[in-house]
C-alpha cells in the first residue's frame, strides 16, 4: 500500500472489499474509488470523489491503493 499521511489532499484510486476475506476467497467482491484523500489513519481511509460523494473504508478492507495524477484538463467542445 503507498498511501501514507502525507498523501492526504492527493488524488488515490483505492480498491477494497465489499464481501469476502480477501482476494483468495472465492466469495470476494471488490470495488475502487477514485478521488482526493481527504483522512488517512490507522483505520480508516476517507476519500471524496468528483460528485462530492464521501466514501469512508476501513484500513483492514483495503486491498491496493495509490496516488494516481491529476484528472486530465477537459477542452472546450467546438461547434
Amino acid at each position: 500500500m503507498a498511501l501514507t499521511e502525507d498523501s492526504i489532499g492527493e488524488r488515490v484510486s483505492i480498491r477494497y472489499l465489499l464481501r469476502g476475506e480477501g482476494p483468495t476467497d472465492p466469495n470476494v467482491l471488490m470495488t475502487d474509488v477514485l478521488g482526493h484523500l481527504q483522512i488517512w489513519t490507522e483505520t480508516m481511509a476517507e476519500v471524496v470523489k468528483r460528485d462530492g460523494e464521501v466514501i469512508r473504508i476501513e484500513r483492514a478492507k483495503i486491498v491496493a491503493a495509490k496516488v494516481i495524477p491529476p484528472e486530465p484538463k477537459r477542452s472546450r467542445e467546438r461547434a
